[in-house]
């Protein structure tokens, strides 16, 4: 019995610390969690299509020095696939949650989009 109500109260604190970690940030709030993988909401508002020069299409929110969504060559062939022929005006002025890892690479913050299941668009 006191081995079954252990198992139980060990269940209950696994719940709770999973929930947490499924806590959505602002993407200041992920500055701070630098190699650790996150969950994002933000809203697009401006893009940068680098596509045909270095493979990557840059989203940005309001916070446009905080943090960059960078999607990889990857991700943009499967939005491709799935309709989406301009990622970079596409997502501007909608809401996603985004869930990756937070880098820093020169003094600037990205969070790489490999798969485009990394991506949820929120209404």
């Amino acid at each position: 019995m006191i081995l079954q109500i252990i198992i139980a109260l060990l269940f209950i604190t696994s719940c709770l610390i999973d929930a947490r970690a499924r806590e959505h940030l602002s993407s200041r709030q992920a500055l701070d969690q630098i190699g650790r993988n996150v969950e994002i909401d933000m809203v697009i508002k401006h893009s940068e299509d680098r596509h045909a020069d270095e493979g990557v299409i840059y989203l940005y929110d309001d916070n446009t020095n905080a943090l960059s969504l960078a999607l990889t060559a990857g991700a943009i062939a499967q939005l491709q696939e799935q309709g989406i022929v301009d990622p970079a005006g596409y997502f501007l002025n909608k809401k996603l949650t985004v869930s990756g890892a937070v880098m820093r690479l020169n003094e600037r913050y990205l969070l790489p989009v490999q798969n485009a299941d990394q991506l949820t668009l929120l209404k």
